[in-house]
This record gives C-alpha cells, structure tokens and sequence, in this order.
C-alpha cells in the first residue's frame, strides 16, 4: 500500500515537473524583482516534496526484497543443512542460490519499474498525445525496434549466462569436497594434486565471466 501510494504521487507528479520548475525559476525571477513576497516562492518550493514520496517507494521495496531475501535463504540453508552432501551438492547449492537472488531482484525491480516505467510512461503519453498526435506516434516507433534488438540479444547473453553457472557449479563441486575431504586428501598425498585442479577451474571461471559481465554493477 505504501510502495503504491507513494510511487503514484511521485510518478504521476513527474509529468508536472517542467512546469512547477518554471513556476519556480519565475518566482525567483519576481523575487528578485521585488515583484512577489519571498513567502510565495516557498509555498511554490513546498511542492517539491513530491521528492519525499519517491525515497518513500523505493525504500519500501528494498524492505520488501530484503525480507523475502532473507527469509527464502533461511529456508534454503535449513533444507542443505540437514541433507546429506553428494556429489551434487555443488550445483544444489549454486543453482539454488542464484534461483533466490534472481527471484528476488525479479520482485524488486517488476514492482520498481511498474511505477518508475509504467506510470510514468502512461502519464508522458497522455500528455503528448494531447499536444501533439502525429508527434507522439512518431516517437513511438522506435520501441518496437529496441524489443528486436533486446531478442537477438537474449540469445547471446542466455548462452553466456548457461556457461558461467555450469562452470560456477563445478567450482563450488571441487570447494565443498576440498573441505570435507581435506584431511584425506593430505593423508593419501593428493592434496597438491586437488590445488592444481583447482586452480584451473578458477582460471577456467574467470575466462568464462570475463566476456561479458552477467553478474552487474
């Protein structure tokens, strides 16, 4: 409720923005002029607390995120906990993982951008088609094309994505049996041995990612 409240105000009030930024450089304009009291030029900058709503929004949402976050992994570490570990273990672990963070990124930014793309787009529509159709349609050409460019691309980057999670997998495989074997491995002499291997599936990880960056800023 608050995340909707909020984000409607700011982003509605957006499209309001140039003209309230007007009012405000002409009020300054008069004030300076001696033309208007400095008491109008506040009430004109009171309206910009509009601002206040958009950090209300989005702090809501990264409260939101963060709890389901927590609370999916605490889940998750509970089940892996009081389960056997196997061969698969590894690749439970990272698939799973990385499952709870897309899932919750996913939650955060559909709910960020139904308000920061969405509301904001339907309201600069509305107002272009009132100032001028042809203008607006013309404009809105070019989306069409960005969602071409966006397909031939997901391709590439759901390829790229694939090779960086297997190769992950293997890594977390090899991390998490050095751990619970690493006294056998020292007994029997092999331990050299595991630290190579490693060592090139790290090397291996890195050429994977450096490509293209999958993981963001």
């Amino acid at each position: 409720m608050v995340v909707t409240i909020s984000g409607l105000i700011y982003n509605i009030g957006m499209v309001a923005g140039p003209y309230f930024q007007w009012q405000m450089v002409q009020g300054l304009y008069d004030l300076l002029n001696h033309k208007i009291l400095a008491n109008r030029l506040i009430q004109l900058s009171l309206l910009y607390l509009v601002q206040v709503c958009r950090a209300i929004k989005r702090f809501s949402v990264r409260i939101f995120a963060n709890h389901t976050s927590r609370r999916m992994r605490r889940l998750l570490y509970n089940a892996l906990l009081h389960r056997q570990f196997g061969d698969d273990t590894g690749s439970l672990m990272t698939k799973a993982i990385s499952d709870v963070d897309s899932c919750v990124e996913g939650m955060r930014k559909f709910t960020t951008e139904i308000f920061d793309t969405g509301v904001v787009m339907i309201a600069y529509l509305a107002m272009l088609l009132y100032y001028d159709v042809r203008l607006t349609i013309l404009a809105c050409m070019f989306t069409p094309l960005a969602y071409v460019i966006a397909n031939v691309l997901k391709k590439k980057v759901v390829k790229a994505n694939k090779a960086y999670k297997e190769s992950e997998s293997v890594l977390n495989t090899m991390t998490l049996d050095r751990i619970v074997h690493a006294k056998t491995y020292r007994i029997t002499g092999r331990e050299q041995a595991l630290n190579d291997r490693y060592e090139k599936q790290l090397t291996m990880n890195k050429k994977v990612l450096s490509p293209i960056s999958l993981k963001g800023p």
